[in-house]
């Protein structure tokens, strides 16, 4: 469910906003490695196996976003 929210959001939002898409993707990425470096240290911090699958989870979604991100942009750039 997040990453389909995710997806239809960056979707939708590049092709909307190519301009603002471009310039804040260094942010974007930026915050997806503080996101990825955060839930890691949380996931390595929880004793139940529930809680060490949705941090785990949540922190494979930031090169998710960043994956999706670099090949909108360069799609954008080529038409």
């Amino acid at each position: 469910m997040l990453k389909l929210s995710t997806y239809g959001f960056i979707k939708y939002s590049i092709i909307l906003f190519p301009d603002a898409s471009y310039y804040f993707t260094p942010l974007i990425y930026v915050l997806c490695v503080i996101g990825i470096i955060y839930s890691s240290f949380t996931t390595l911090r929880q004793i139940d196996i529930k809680k060490i699958i949705a941090y785990s989870s949540i922190g494979l979604f930031g090169p998710f976003v960043d994956i999706i991100s670099i090949n909108a942009i360069n799609y954008m750039r080529e038409i």
